[in-house]
């Protein structure tokens, strides 16, 4: 489970503003948001099993995040991170990187992708509503607008992500400027939601569905290990706070980053 808030170009001062909470198993390693040493313009952590990531930005302006579409696992060639770490470090087109994510075909589990810079945003996904799209992939640009995004298709009504975009819009329409400490209360909620009917895929039985109900996760093996915010300002500054998590539930730890927004060379 993943849970994704966005504001896409709803303030005046700030074009995009994103919350994220990153759930997974405690047991996967992985490296907290930093700029890769082997890929410098790319700022985010690290999947240290496969090597992507799960949401970062580039020193050019781009941003990229991915939820899992929640499905009985099944092997696959490629893994969902590298749609991120191949948008953030690449000169590509919307057009081109559509046809290419589209190429990638049955190589990929189910995923969301959220895509672009401070000019516009795309959602792409290999699991479309049957009443978005006849084929077995996706993409649209993004409206101006709040959204959420967990792991079944943008905006779908769960309680946790129907919460967050509230939240969102709240702290949005705040008279004084807020922090990005203060945004991580947007997917910080840790109420469970006892009525599990919109679930569609229930497999993982309904103990280990009502502990993926709430915003923020804690189970013995499984739960959020991290909240990150970004925010891109109308003079070109990225700032991101990342918390990470440990498996007691505990903040293990804070980093923020700020930079300006660099024109690609031409």
């Amino acid at each position: 489970m993943c849970l994704i808030a966005l504001a896409w170009q709803t303030h005046p001062e700030y074009p995009i503003l994103m919350v994220s909470n990153r759930d997974e198993f405690y047991a996967r390693p992985t490296r907290r948001m930093d700029f890769w040493p082997d890929k410098p313009v790319i700022l985010a952590g690290r999947d240290l099993e496969a090597g992507g990531t799960w949401l970062g930005v580039s020193r050019t302006g781009r941003i990229a995040a991915l939820t899992n579409v929640r499905e009985l696992p099944e092997p696959r060639a490629f893994s969902r991170g590298h749609l991120v770490t191949t948008w953030l470090e690449g000169t590509h087109s919307p057009e081109t990187f559509t046809q290419w994510l589209r190429s990638k075909g049955n190589q990929l589990a189910g995923y969301n992708l959220i895509f672009g810079n401070a000019e516009y945003l795309f959602w792409a996904t290999n699991r479309p509503p049957e009443s978005d799209c006849d084929s077995d992939f996706s993409a649209k640009e993004l409206a101006p607008g709040i959204y959420s995004l967990s792991n079944a298709s943008l905006n779908t009504p769960w309680p946790k992500a129907e919460l967050a975009k509230r939240r969102l819009q709240n702290a949005l329409g705040e008279n004084e400027p807020l922090s990005l400490v203060d945004f991580c209360s947007v997917t910080a909620d840790r109420e469970t939601h006892a009525d599990l009917s919109y679930y569609q895929e229930k497999s993982l039985g309904t103990e280990r569905l009502l502990a993926l109900s709430a915003q923020w996760i804690h189970t013995t093996d499984y739960g959020t290990r991290a909240t990150t915010v970004i925010r891109r300002r109308g003079d070109g500054l990225w700032e991101c706070l990342e918390q990470t998590f440990d498996a007691q539930a505990q903040l293990s730890a804070s980093a923020e980053f700020s930079f300006k927004e660099q024109e690609l060379p031409h």
